[in-house]
């Protein structure tokens, strides 16, 4: 996957999770497109910088080292994940779980993704 494919996809992923975003925020009259457009942000930049660093990784001669991105960007996600959730839960005290709802809808669209290009760029390592 060259830079040009990643850039074209994640564009087209961030403005389909933006949409999901305004459609579920506001169809169901919840005040969480805020949370929601930062989750997106911080994906896109989380995504584009673990694709920059597999690709320079997945052209080393070494396939640990390659492995180490995928295990180290999964365990990384999860314990941001966490602290998102953690810090909105005690900073903005919301009445119901709804924004947790949303953070999973758009966890699993970048994680999908992330799986996606991660998949590709292997295929060009030799195992």
């Amino acid at each position: 996957m060259t830079l040009r494919d990643f850039s074209v996809h994640i564009i087209a992923l961030t403005t389909l999770s933006l949409l999901i975003c305004y459609v579920v925020c506001y169809d169901y009259r919840l005040d969480l497109f805020n949370f929601g457009s930062l989750s997106i942000v911080i994906y896109l930049i989380f995504n584009t910088s673990i694709f920059l660093y597999a690709q320079r990784v997945s052209s080393r001669e070494s396939n640990y080292t390659f492995n180490g991105v995928v295990s180290a960007s999964f365990l990384i996600k999860l314990l941001f994940s966490l602290g998102l959730l953690a810090y909105w839960q005690r900073f903005h005290n919301p009445t119901d779980n709804h924004h947790i709802a949303l953070y999973i809808l758009i966890y699993i669209v970048y994680t999908i993704y992330e799986v996606y290009f991660l998949t590709l760029l292997a295929k060009k390592t030799s195992f």
